[in-house]
């Protein structure tokens, strides 16, 4: 996570803060919004950052932001 918010910090900050959406921890994967995806105990959160679009769907977030997707 904190990879992704410097990389974040270097390359997207100048586009806008993210927004972020928070989801029951259960919810599938194809219901979440497209985003960057950090999954906790109770709950699901995804990250939509101005200018780091992802046409997948949210998956997890990994050391670094990534374009695989989701979906597992």
């Amino acid at each position: 996570m904190a990879a992704c918010v410097r990389a974040w910090d270097r390359h997207v900050r100048g586009a806008g803060y993210p927004q972020m959406s928070v989801h029951p921890a259960g919810t599938s994967d194809h219901v979440l919004p497209t985003g960057h995806l950090l999954d906790k105990a109770s709950s699901r959160l995804v990250f939509q950052w101005p200018g780091h679009e992802r046409t997948e769907p949210a998956g997890p977030m990994a050391a670094a932001p990534t374009e695989a997707g989701g979906g597992q």
